[in-house]
């Protein structure tokens, strides 16, 4: 007989639910926030789209390695529309640097103040994922065989999505890695936090937050080079 959860499991997963709404409290309250200085962005990775694609699967297919492509969502919450960032597997992966990313942004003063969040795991849902089940069922439907016309069905999936696609002559997505780890430190427990706030005013500072109402811990991510910030500017 299975035995139930010990108190301290289940003090963990009280912790871990109040945490996720608190998120999604704060999710919400973003989205009614917008105005015309303050932009509301959403941004996530859909599952992978595989090539080919087809509503009644060959039996042949199952011992061919099928291709990936890689749809990365931006919902912009200002104007209620999501762009669809449609990519080969060959054209680049999915990026984890953007925390150093929008730092580096402010930290060039493109943007006034950035705050990353991310909501806790397991309770992930967001508007990009609504925008994803649109493009799901349409290829459901569909026989896809080309890149060509997966882009079609992305394209037609809703009234409110806007396609983009990153060709395999790539001018688009750069690779960040090597100037950012030149600029700056990685963060230092990462995983602990679901709130990343970074300013103008304080380039390569981010305060980091495990919550909507925790307390912030300051890491400065500045690299040091022969006495020299790598904030200084000419």
């Amino acid at each position: 007989m299975k035995s139930g959860a010990t108190a301290a499991e289940t003090d963990a997963f009280g912790e871990h639910t109040t945490a996720a709404r608190h998120m999604r409290e704060e999710y919400k309250s973003d989205l009614a926030s917008v105005d015309d200085t303050h932009a509301v962005v959403i941004i996530d990775f859909s599952q992978n789209l595989t090539l080919p694609s087809v509503s009644n699967t060959p039996p042949q297919l199952y011992f061919f390695s099928l291709r990936n492509v890689n749809m990365f969502g931006v919902f912009y919450a200002n104007k209620n529309i999501q762009y669809n960032y449609v990519y080969d597997e060959s054209v680049a992966a999915k990026g984890t640097d953007e925390v150093r990313m929008l730092l580096a942004l402010a930290h060039k003063s493109l943007l006034d103040e950035i705050n990353l969040k991310f909501f806790v795991k397991g309770h992930t849902k967001n508007a990009v994922d609504r925008g994803f089940g649109h493009v799901r069922k349409h290829i459901a439907r569909a026989d896809v065989w080309t890149m060509y016309q997966l882009l079609g069905v992305v394209n037609e999936a809703s009234s409110s999505s806007a396609l983009v696609h990153i060709p395999n002559q790539n001018t688009i997505l750069k690779v960040y890695r090597d100037a950012m780890e030149e600029a700056y430190k990685k963060l230092k427990d990462i995983q602990k936090y679901q709130i990343f706030t970074m300013r103008e005013s304080n380039p390569g500072v981010v305060k980091c937050r495990k919550g909507p109402d925790s307390d912030e811990v300051t890491q400065d991510l500045r690299r040091v080079y022969d006495g020299i910030t790598t904030d200084a500017t000419c």
